[in-house]
C-alpha cells in the first residue's frame, strides 16, 4: 500500500512538472513518461522513439518502441497483455531502480521486476532500438541490468539474438500479434528448440541452426505475421521512404513442418510435392493419392539389426527434425558411422558442421521427419536393410554394363554405316569411271595413232633427263624440256614409279594437251559421321543399313539407335544426353529430339599447296582440283 501511495504522489508531482517536457534520450529517478503529454524517449541518432501509442483502429494505449519517421511501424510493446483503456498511463522509475508502468487507478500494468538494485539507475533508448536499464556508476557501458532485446515482441531488429541464453536460461522468441489492432501474443511463435542439435522453429516450420542463438546483423528487420505461420523480412528504401518486402517465409509448401510425414521427402518442384525416399513406400497408399501425406512412408524391408545392414547416402536434404537426436562435436564422420551402426535404434547420421572438411557428428533415433530437397541441403546417411543394400549394389553393376553396351551399339552402328557408305561410294565411283572411259573411247577417233619416240632419242633430247632441263612435276611425274635432232623443242613427261596413273590416262592427257594440262578428281570426306549425318538430313537413314541385315532387323529400332548416336555427338555439350538418358531412350518409345549438325562435322575450306609446278584449288562442291602447268 505504501508503494502505491508513493507511486501516486510521485506521479502527480511529476505530472505537474512534466506536462510540457520535450523528448529525451534517458529516464532517471527524477524523470517519467506521461501519456497525453507528448513526452517520449528518442534514440541519439533520432531513429527510434519510445512512448505511448494506440495500434490500428484501437483506442487502447500501449507502451512501445517504433521508428520515429514511421510511427505506424511498432517494433516492441511492453504491456502487450495489459492495455490501458485511457491516456492515464505513467512510466516511472521507483526507488529500487525498477521501471514501472501504472494507470489511473494506481494499478501496476507492467514492470521489470529486477532482482538487483541499482544505485544510479538510468534507462536509455539506444540507436539500435534496444531499450536498456543500467547502473550509471558501472564503468562498463555494456553491462545491462535489463534490455528489451531479451524480450522481443513480433520483430527481430539488427543486433537482436534469437534463442536461448544457456547461462541464464532465458528463451528469446518472437510471437505474432493477434491482429493489427491487438499486439497481444498470438499462438504463432518463432524461436529455437534445444534437442542436442539446435534447430529453429516457426509455428510448425522448423530449420536447422548451427548455434543456440541467432543474431540478425543486417540493417533490416523481420516481423512475424499474425495471419499465418509466416514471417517477412523488410528493408527500408530511403528514396521512397517506405519499407520494401525483402523476403518471406514460408517460401513454398515444403516449409510446412512435417508435411510429408516420416521418411517423406518434400520436393517443391515435383507434383505431388511429397515423395517417398528410395527404399520406402507410402504407409497409407489411399491417403497418399488423396494428398494426405502426414502418415509418411514405410520401409520396403524392415530393419532387423543383423549383420549386413548399412547406410545409403541421400544428397541435398534439409536435415530431419532433431527432437530425437544426439550431437557430438568431437567425432569425425567415420566415428559417427560406427557409433550409429552399433546402436540398433540409430536410423541416420551426418556431419554436424559441413564447413571445410566437415566435423562433428549428428545422430538420429526413430523415424525421420520433416525432410525436404534443398539447394543448401547436405548429405544424410540413412540406415537400410541388407536387402536394400544388395539391390543398390546390383543396380550399380547393371548401370555400367548398360552404358557400355549402349556405347558399343552406337559406335558399332556408326562403323557399319561407315563401311556400307564407303563400299557404295567405291561402287559408284567405279561405275562412273567405267561410264566415263566408255564415253571417252567413243568420242576418240578410231584411227588414232600416237607418235612414238625411241627412248634413246628422248634421252638425248633431254640430256639424259638432266635436272637442268626439268620444268616441273605433276601427278604422272616430272616434265623435262628437250630438243630433237631436227631442232624441234618438246616437253617430255616421264611417268614416275610412284604414280598411280596408267597408259589410258596418259593418252587422254596427251590428247588434251596444249599450253596447260588439267586433271580433276574429287576428295570426299573417302568419314562415317559425315555419311550418317548427310543421310539423316536427306531423310534416308535406312541407307546406312547393310542390305543383308535389313530384312532381319527392326527398322524403327535401328533408326532410333542412329538418331541417339547423332544426339550423343551434338556440338554443344548441354544438347548431348547423359548416359542414363541414353539408356532410357533405347528402352523407351518416347519421341526423341531432332539432332543438329554434329560437333565434329567440319566443312572443308579452301586449301592451297603450292610448289614449282603444282597448284591445289577447291570449289564449292568439296572438290579439290590439281592443275599442272607446262613451262
Amino acid at each position: 500500500m505504501e508503494t502505491f501511495c508513493f507511486m501516486f504522489v510521485s506521479a502527480n508531482f511529476l505530472l505537474l512538472f512534466s506536462k510540457y517536457s520535450n523528448a529525451t534520450e534517458t529516464i532517471t529517478l527524477s524523470d517519467s513518461i506521461i501519456d497525453g503529454t507528448n513526452s517520449t524517449l528518442v534514440s541519439k541518432d533520432g531513429k527510434f522513439e519510445f512512448g505511448f501509442f494506440s495500434p490500428g483502429k484501437s483506442s487502447n494505449r500501449y507502451l512501445g518502441i517504433w521508428y520515429k519517421a514511421i510511427p505506424t511501424t511498432v517494433v516492441w510493446v511492453a504491456n502487450r497483455r495489459n492495455p490501458i483503456s485511457d491516456t492515464s498511463g505513467i512510466l516511472m522509475m521507483n526507488s529500487t531502480g525498477n521501471l514501472v508502468l501504472v494507470s489511473e487507478n494506481k494499478s501496476v500494468v507492467w514492470s521489470l521486476n529486477l532482482n538487483k538494485v541499482a544505485q544510479n539507475p538510468i534507462v536509455r533508448l539506444l540507436d539500435s532500438g534496444n531499450l536498456v536499464l543500467r547502473d550509471e556508476k558501472d564503468t562498463n557501458s555494456g553491462n545491462y541490468l535489463w534490455q528489451s532485446f531479451d524480450y522481443p515482441s513480433d520483430t527481430l531488429l539488427p543486433g537482436m539474438k534469437l534463442g536461448w541464453d544457456l547461462k541464464t536460461g532465458l528463451d528469446r522468441r518472437l510471437s505474432a500479434w493477434n491482429n493489427p489492432d491487438d499486439p497481444s501474443p498470438a499462438d504463432f511463435t518463432w524461436g529455437i528448440v534445444l534437442n542436442g542439435n539446435p534447430e529453429g522453429y516457426s509455428g510448425r516450420a522448423r530449420e536447422i541452426l548451427s548455434e543456440c542463438s541467432m543474431e540478425w546483423p543486417w540493417q533490416q528487420w523481420i516481423v512475424l505475421n499474425q495471419t499465418g505461420y509466416s514471417r517477412q523480412r523488410y528493408a527500408w528504401n530511403e528514396e521512397t521512404r517506405t519499407w520494401r518486402l525483402y523476403s518471406s517465409v514460408p517460401r513454398d509448401a515444403c516449409d510446412a513442418y512435417g508435411l510429408c510425414g516420416p521418411y517423406g521427402n518434400c520436393i517443391p518442384t515435383e507434383s505431388p510435392v511429397c515423395q517417398c525416399l528410395k527404399g520406402f513406400t507410402p504407409a497409407s497408399p489411399e491417403n497418399w493419392k488423396s494428398a494426405f501425406w502426414s502418415d509418411g512412408c514405410k520401409r520396403n524391408n524392415l530393419l532387423k539389426c543383423e549383420n549386413g545392414e548399412g547406410f545409403v547416402k541421400f544428397v541435398g536434404l534439409k536435415l530431419p527434425d532433431t527432437t530425437h537426436s544426439f550431437v557430438n562435436r568431437s567425432m569425425n564422420l567415420k566415428e559417427c558411422r560406427v557409433t550409429c551402426l552399433q546402436n540398433c535404434s540409430c536410423t541416420a547420421y551426418t556431419t554436424l558442421d559441413i564447413r571445410g572438411r566437415g566435423s562433428g557428428c549428428a545422430i538420429w533415433f526413430g523415424d525421420l521427419i520433416d525432410m525436404r530437397l534443398s539447394a543448401s541441403g547436405q548429405d544424410l546417411y540413412i540406415r537400410m536393410s541388407a536387402s536394400d543394400l544388395e539391390a543398390k549394389v546390383e543396380a550399380k553393376v547393371k548401370i555400367p554394363v548398360i552404358i557400355a553396351t549402349t556405347i558399343a551399339i552406337g559406335f558399332g552402328m556408326l562403323i557399319i554405316g561407315y563401311y556400307i557408305r564407303r563400299s557404295r561410294a567405291n561402287l559408284r565411283e567405279k561405275t562412273e569411271n567405267k561410264e566415263n572411259d566408255d564415253q571417252e573411247q567413243d568420242e576418240q577417233p578410231e584411227d588414232l595413232e600416237l607418235p612414238l619416240f625411241d627412248l634413246i632419242a628422248v634421252s638425248n633430247a633431254t640430256n639424259k633427263f638432266s635436272i637442268d632441263n626439268k620444268l616441273g612435276e605433276g601427278g604422272f611425274g616430272p616434265v623435262y624440256k628437250g630438243t630433237l635432232e631436227d631442232g624441234q623443242e618438246i616437253a617430255v613427261k616421264r611417268l614416275s614409279r610412284s604414280s598411280g596413273q596408267g597408259l589410258k590416262e596418259f593418252k587422254n592427257e596427251w590428247l588434251h594437251a596444249q599450253n596447260m594440262q588439267v586433271m580433276d578428281y574429287s576428295l570426299q570426306n573417302l568419314m562415317s559421321l559425315v555419311s550418317a549425318w548427310t543421310l539423316w538430313k536427306e531423310g534416308e537413314p535406312s541407307e546406312l543399313i547393310d542390305p543383308f541385315l535389313e530384312q532381319s532387323c527392326n527398322l524403327s529400332e535401328v533408326i532410333r539407335c542412329i538418331q541417339i548416336s547423332l544426339l550423343c555427338v551434338q556440338q554443344h555439350p548441354e544438347e548431348r544426353p547423359s548416359m542414363a538418358s541414353v539408356v532410357l531412350m533405347l528402352g523407351g518409345e518416347k519421341e526423341l529430339p531432332q539432332p543438329q549438325k554434329p560437333g565434329f562435322f567440319k566443312d572443308r575450306g579452301p586449301t592451297e599447296a603450292n610448289s614449282s609446278s603444282d597448284k591445289l584449288e577447291s570449289n564449292s562442291t568439296n572438290e579439290i582440283t590439281f592443275s599442272l602447268e607446262a613451262r
